[in-house]
Protein backbone atom coordinates (compact mmCIF):
# COMPACT_ATOMS: atom_id res chain seq x y z
CA UNK A 1 0.00 0.00 0.00
CA UNK A 2 1.51 3.36 -1.01
CA UNK A 3 2.61 5.66 1.81
CA UNK A 4 3.74 9.27 1.75
CA UNK A 5 7.48 9.89 1.50
CA UNK A 6 8.74 13.12 3.09
CA UNK A 7 12.22 14.13 1.98
CA UNK A 8 14.35 15.98 4.52
CA UNK A 9 12.25 15.11 7.56
CA UNK A 10 13.40 12.68 10.25
CA UNK A 11 11.14 10.45 12.30
CA UNK A 12 11.13 12.84 15.25
CA UNK A 13 9.88 15.71 13.10
CA UNK A 14 7.34 13.45 11.41
CA UNK A 15 5.82 12.74 14.81
CA UNK A 16 5.96 16.42 15.77
CA UNK A 17 4.69 18.03 12.55
CA UNK A 18 3.08 15.23 10.59
CA UNK A 19 2.80 16.50 7.01
CA UNK A 20 2.49 20.17 7.96
CA UNK A 21 5.10 22.36 6.32
CA UNK A 22 5.67 20.06 3.34
CA UNK A 23 5.17 20.58 -0.38
CA UNK A 24 4.12 17.99 -2.93
CA UNK A 25 6.81 17.09 -5.48
CA UNK A 26 5.30 14.16 -7.33
CA UNK A 27 5.17 10.38 -7.09
CA UNK A 28 7.65 7.56 -7.41
CA UNK A 29 7.51 4.96 -10.15
CA UNK A 30 7.18 1.25 -9.44
CA UNK A 31 7.92 -1.39 -12.06
CA UNK A 32 6.19 -4.75 -11.89
CA UNK A 33 7.17 -6.98 -14.78
CA UNK A 34 6.48 -5.05 -17.97
CA UNK A 35 4.23 -2.54 -16.20
CA UNK A 36 5.45 0.77 -14.78
CA UNK A 37 3.03 2.73 -12.63
CA UNK A 38 2.96 5.67 -10.25
CA UNK A 39 3.17 4.81 -6.58
CA UNK A 40 4.17 6.70 -3.42
CA UNK A 41 3.47 10.46 -3.17
CA UNK A 42 6.71 12.39 -2.48
CA UNK A 43 6.77 15.53 -0.32
CA UNK A 44 9.57 17.91 0.65
CA UNK A 45 10.06 19.35 4.13
CA UNK A 46 10.37 23.16 4.09
CA UNK A 47 10.28 23.80 7.83
CA UNK A 48 14.03 23.28 8.12
CA UNK A 49 16.77 24.37 5.72
CA UNK A 50 18.15 21.91 3.18
CA UNK A 51 20.72 21.85 0.39
CA UNK A 52 19.17 20.37 -2.76
CA UNK A 53 21.03 19.46 -5.93
CA UNK A 54 18.83 19.18 -9.03
CA UNK A 55 20.70 17.68 -11.95
CA UNK A 56 19.93 16.15 -15.32
CA UNK A 57 20.51 16.58 -19.02
CA UNK A 58 19.01 19.48 -20.98
CA UNK A 59 15.25 19.20 -21.22
CA UNK A 60 14.93 16.64 -18.44
CA UNK A 61 12.93 18.94 -16.16
CA UNK A 62 15.38 20.76 -13.87
CA UNK A 63 13.68 24.15 -14.24
CA UNK A 64 10.26 22.51 -14.03
CA UNK A 65 11.26 20.87 -10.74
CA UNK A 66 12.52 24.19 -9.35
CA UNK A 67 9.20 25.78 -10.33
CA UNK A 68 7.25 23.04 -8.55
CA UNK A 69 9.23 23.72 -5.36
CA UNK A 70 8.73 27.49 -5.66
CA UNK A 71 4.99 27.16 -6.29
CA UNK A 72 4.65 24.68 -3.44
CA UNK A 73 6.28 27.09 -1.00
CA UNK A 74 4.11 30.11 -1.81
CA UNK A 75 0.95 28.00 -1.86
CA UNK A 76 1.51 26.79 1.70
CA UNK A 77 -0.91 27.97 4.40
CA UNK A 78 -0.38 31.65 5.16
CA UNK A 79 1.03 31.03 8.66
CA UNK A 80 3.91 29.09 7.08
CA UNK A 81 4.31 30.83 3.71
CA UNK A 82 4.73 34.27 5.31
CA UNK A 83 7.99 33.08 6.89
CA UNK A 84 9.46 31.89 3.59
CA UNK A 85 10.51 33.57 0.36
CA UNK A 86 11.80 32.29 -2.96
CA UNK A 87 14.37 34.01 -5.16
CA UNK A 88 15.05 32.51 -8.59
CA UNK A 89 18.02 33.71 -10.63
CA UNK A 90 16.63 33.14 -14.10
CA UNK A 91 19.49 32.98 -16.64
CA UNK A 92 17.31 31.24 -19.24
CA UNK A 93 14.28 33.54 -19.14
CA UNK A 94 11.76 30.81 -18.32
CA UNK A 95 10.49 31.33 -14.76
CA UNK A 96 8.47 34.47 -15.48
CA UNK A 97 6.05 32.20 -17.39
CA UNK A 98 4.80 30.96 -14.00
CA UNK A 99 2.59 34.05 -14.05
CA UNK A 100 0.41 32.32 -16.63
CA UNK A 101 -1.64 29.09 -16.52
CA UNK A 102 0.13 26.12 -18.10
CA UNK A 103 -2.55 25.43 -20.70
CA UNK A 104 -0.02 23.58 -22.86
CA UNK A 105 0.08 20.68 -20.39
CA UNK A 106 -3.56 20.85 -19.33
CA UNK A 107 -4.15 17.21 -20.29
CA UNK A 108 -1.25 16.03 -18.14
CA UNK A 109 -2.41 18.15 -15.20
CA UNK A 110 -5.88 16.66 -15.51
CA UNK A 111 -4.40 13.20 -14.92
CA UNK A 112 -3.19 14.52 -11.55
CA UNK A 113 -6.53 16.18 -10.77
CA UNK A 114 -4.94 19.59 -11.25
CA UNK A 115 -5.96 22.58 -13.33
CA UNK A 116 -3.73 25.14 -15.09
CA UNK A 117 -3.26 28.09 -12.75
CA UNK A 118 -1.07 31.15 -12.94
CA UNK A 119 0.94 32.02 -9.86
CA UNK A 120 -0.37 35.23 -8.32
CA UNK A 121 2.36 35.69 -5.71
CA UNK A 122 5.20 36.28 -8.13
CA UNK A 123 7.22 39.38 -8.93
CA UNK A 124 9.63 39.60 -11.85
CA UNK A 125 12.66 41.89 -11.69
CA UNK A 126 14.83 42.71 -14.71
CA UNK A 127 18.31 44.32 -14.70
CA UNK A 128 17.88 48.07 -14.84
CA UNK A 129 19.68 48.36 -18.17
CA UNK A 130 17.39 45.79 -19.79
CA UNK A 131 14.10 46.75 -18.16
CA UNK A 132 12.64 48.77 -21.02
CA UNK A 133 13.68 46.28 -23.70
CA UNK A 134 12.16 43.45 -21.65
CA UNK A 135 8.85 45.34 -21.56
CA UNK A 136 9.04 45.89 -25.31
CA UNK A 137 9.51 42.13 -25.80
CA UNK A 138 6.34 41.49 -23.82
CA UNK A 139 8.02 40.02 -20.76
CA UNK A 140 5.74 40.80 -17.78
CA UNK A 141 8.49 42.37 -15.70
CA UNK A 142 7.32 44.24 -12.61
CA UNK A 143 10.35 46.35 -11.72
CA UNK A 144 14.03 46.93 -12.48
CA UNK A 145 16.78 45.87 -10.11
CA UNK A 146 20.44 46.78 -9.83
CA UNK A 147 23.49 46.42 -7.62
CA UNK A 148 26.13 48.89 -6.50
CA UNK A 149 29.63 48.43 -7.88
CA UNK A 150 30.88 49.28 -4.38
CA UNK A 151 29.13 46.19 -2.98
CA UNK A 152 31.49 43.85 -4.87
CA UNK A 153 34.79 42.73 -3.37
CA UNK A 154 37.94 42.11 -5.38
CA UNK A 155 37.15 38.40 -5.32
CA UNK A 156 33.64 39.12 -6.60
CA UNK A 157 35.07 41.04 -9.55
CA UNK A 158 37.49 38.23 -10.35
CA UNK A 159 34.63 35.75 -10.43
CA UNK A 160 32.38 38.06 -12.45
CA UNK A 161 35.11 38.73 -15.01
CA UNK A 162 36.14 35.05 -15.06
CA UNK A 163 39.69 35.74 -13.92
CA UNK A 164 41.81 34.00 -11.31
CA UNK A 165 43.00 36.05 -8.34
CA UNK A 166 46.59 36.16 -9.62
CA UNK A 167 45.65 37.68 -12.98
CA UNK A 168 47.15 41.20 -13.39
CA UNK A 169 43.69 42.68 -13.96
CA UNK A 170 42.42 41.10 -10.73
CA UNK A 171 45.41 42.51 -8.87
CA UNK A 172 44.79 45.98 -10.32
CA UNK A 173 41.13 45.96 -9.35
CA UNK A 174 41.97 44.65 -5.87
CA UNK A 175 44.50 47.48 -5.45
CA UNK A 176 41.94 50.02 -6.66
CA UNK A 177 39.40 48.86 -4.10
CA UNK A 178 42.10 48.90 -1.44
CA UNK A 179 42.94 52.51 -2.34
CA UNK A 180 39.26 53.42 -1.99
CA UNK A 181 39.19 51.78 1.43
CA UNK A 182 42.25 53.74 2.57
CA UNK A 183 40.53 56.90 1.43
CA UNK A 184 37.46 55.78 3.43
CA UNK A 185 35.52 55.90 0.19
CA UNK A 186 32.59 53.55 0.81
CA UNK A 187 30.40 54.50 -2.15
CA UNK A 188 31.74 54.47 -5.71
CA UNK A 189 30.52 53.63 -9.21
CA UNK A 190 31.90 51.31 -11.84
CA UNK A 191 32.91 54.42 -13.80
CA UNK A 192 35.10 55.51 -10.88
CA UNK A 193 36.75 52.08 -10.76
CA UNK A 194 37.47 52.33 -14.49
CA UNK A 195 38.89 55.84 -14.18
CA UNK A 196 41.12 54.90 -11.24
CA UNK A 197 42.45 51.83 -13.07
CA UNK A 198 43.16 54.02 -16.10
CA UNK A 199 45.29 56.43 -14.08
CA UNK A 200 47.23 53.90 -11.99
CA UNK A 201 50.73 54.24 -13.49
CA UNK A 202 52.10 51.48 -11.24
CA UNK A 203 50.66 48.99 -13.76
CA UNK A 204 51.61 48.55 -17.41
CA UNK A 205 49.36 50.21 -19.96
CA UNK A 206 48.36 46.80 -21.37
CA UNK A 207 47.03 45.70 -17.97
CA UNK A 208 45.16 48.97 -17.46
CA UNK A 209 43.61 48.78 -20.92
CA UNK A 210 42.46 45.20 -20.37
CA UNK A 211 41.00 46.12 -16.98
CA UNK A 212 39.12 49.06 -18.50
CA UNK A 213 37.79 46.96 -21.39
CA UNK A 214 36.58 44.20 -19.08
CA UNK A 215 34.94 46.67 -16.70
CA UNK A 216 33.27 48.51 -19.58
CA UNK A 217 31.85 45.20 -20.73
CA UNK A 218 30.54 44.60 -17.21
CA UNK A 219 28.99 48.06 -17.25
CA UNK A 220 27.06 47.08 -20.37
CA UNK A 221 25.45 44.19 -18.50
CA UNK A 222 22.97 46.75 -17.26
CA UNK A 223 23.29 45.55 -13.66
CA UNK A 224 24.95 48.49 -11.95
CA UNK A 225 23.56 51.76 -10.64
CA UNK A 226 24.47 54.29 -7.97
CA UNK A 227 21.60 53.33 -5.67
CA UNK A 228 21.24 49.57 -6.08
CA UNK A 229 18.22 47.53 -5.02
CA UNK A 230 17.81 46.80 -1.32
CA UNK A 231 17.66 43.14 -0.44
CA UNK A 232 14.46 43.60 1.57
CA UNK A 233 12.76 44.70 -1.66
CA UNK A 234 13.54 41.28 -3.15
CA UNK A 235 12.85 39.14 -0.09
CA UNK A 236 9.15 39.08 0.72
CA UNK A 237 7.48 36.36 2.75
CA UNK A 238 5.16 34.15 0.70
CA UNK A 239 6.38 35.59 -2.61
CA UNK A 240 8.35 34.20 -5.54
CA UNK A 241 10.91 36.74 -6.79
CA UNK A 242 12.31 36.06 -10.24
CA UNK A 243 15.49 37.89 -11.23
CA UNK A 244 15.33 37.62 -15.02
CA UNK A 245 18.97 37.59 -16.11
CA UNK A 246 18.33 36.34 -19.63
Amino acid sequence: MPFNIILGRNEEDKKKFGEEGTIFLGRTYVKMGQTTSLSNPVYLDVIKSHVIFICGKRGSGKSFSASVIAEGIVNLPENIAKNLSVILFDTMGVFWTMKYPNEKNADILEEWNLKPKGLEKIKVFTPIGQYESAQEKGIPTDAPFSIKASELSGEDWSLALELNSSHPVSILIEKTLGDFAEQKKEEYTIEEIIETCKNDNSFQIEVRNEAMNRLRTAKNWGLFSEKGTKIDVLIKGGLVTVLDMS
